[in-house]
């Protein structure tokens, strides 16, 4: 079976939406591997001001695919 896989997009780079998507990907345990729809400079320097890991990983259409830990995300 595959496993599911769910894309959010960050909304307004300037807004709240990278920073609750940021806090959201640091919980440990995730049904479906996240695809995030985001500038990656954005996510990633807004990740450093707020102290917080985080990882991403370049978006393929494999399946067989290592899922993604806390802190982690497809992009």
């Amino acid at each position: 079976m595959n496993k599911l896989r769910i894309a959010i997009t960050a909304g307004e780079p300037a807004g709240i939406g990278p920073d609750i998507i940021i806090t959201l990907l640091q919980q440990q345990a995730w049904a479906a591997d996240v695809v995030v729809i985001a500038d990656p400079n954005v996510l990633q320097e807004r990740a450093h001001q707020l102290g917080i890991p985080l990882t991403l990983r370049t978006y393929t259409s494999e399946v067989a695919q290592t899922p993604c830990a806390a802190g982690e995300c497809f992009i």
